[in-house]
């Protein structure tokens, strides 16, 4: 069979061929939609930043992907103040699968409408099958890369969020953390005044009830730093000394 008659057989048959075509550049667009090279990891730091504000200890590091988990007993055993001293973005190769019959099919797609027209014969479905396929594959490489870019930012904010987390919990956040469950410094640095002006005016009587009352507040409980419950710590000792004195 020579190649005029393989044109001619191809041609005819086209409609089969081009199927085939459109087959594998389907299966390029959902083989490389369809793995995502962060879902593990973004489902484990979302949950690790569920935890983390929810418990404000280092229980969250058990759900980190393995990377992250790294980084975390790094900044544990360091000497680091801030966990983002430590925490960097992991990036990972996202694939495109399927990529090389995609191209194979629209490389073939070209070459018939090319010798279609070489031979004379002007068959419009071929013509109108090449530029489909070039056209479908370039839109479908430029939503890949879209999704990839998506995910990846996604990914990148989903950490930057979890250090934030840490750096309010285990460091010294100076109240950049506005989500839920952040760390009140003002409210703090209000409660140790409080407690260091009792300590220095004395403990009399009639100040029972606001020591009490100091004592049983919201505020004791609400949750800080390492340094910011430090200081607090320092002051109610202070207080507790004094009241030991004037019994």
């Amino acid at each position: 069979m020579n190649l005029a008659l393989a044109l001619k057989f191809v041609t005819e048959y086209y409609a089969y061929f081009f199927c085939g075509i459109l087959l594998a550049l389907i299966l390029f667009l959902i083989l490389s939609i369809g793995t995502d090279a962060y879902g593990k990891d973004l489902k484990k730091i979302l949950k690790a930043t569920k935890i983390l504000g929810q418990t404000k200890d280092a229980s969250f590091a058990n759900s980190l992907p393995l990377e992250y988990r790294f980084m975390w007993q790094t900044y544990a055993t360091g000497t680091n103040i801030l966990p983002r001293d430590i925490f960097r973005f992991v990036k990972k190769k996202q694939t495109k699968r399927g990529v090389i019959s995609a191209v194979v099919a629209v490389v073939f797609a070209m070459a018939l409408a090319v010798f279609n027209i070489a031979l004379g014969s002007f068959d419009t479905f071929a013509i109108f099958g090449a530029a489909f396929s070039a056209l479908f594959f370039g839109a479908s490489l430029l939503w890949v890369n879209f999704v990839f870019s998506l995910r990846e930012k996604k990914i990148t904010l989903s950490v930057a969020k979890l250090i934030g987390y840490m750096d309010a919990v285990f460091g010294k956040n100076n109240g950049e953390i506005t989500a839920d469950g952040e760390i009140d410094e003002k409210a703090t640095e209000e409660l140790i005044e409080k407690i260091e002006f009792l300590r220095e005016g004395g403990v009399p009587q009639f100040n029972a009830q606001k020591i009490a009352s100091l004592l049983s507040s919201e505020k004791l409980s609400q949750k800080r730093t390492v340094e910011q419950q430090k200081k607090l710590n320092e002051a109610l000792n202070g207080l507790v000394q004094i009241m030991s004195f004037t019994k």
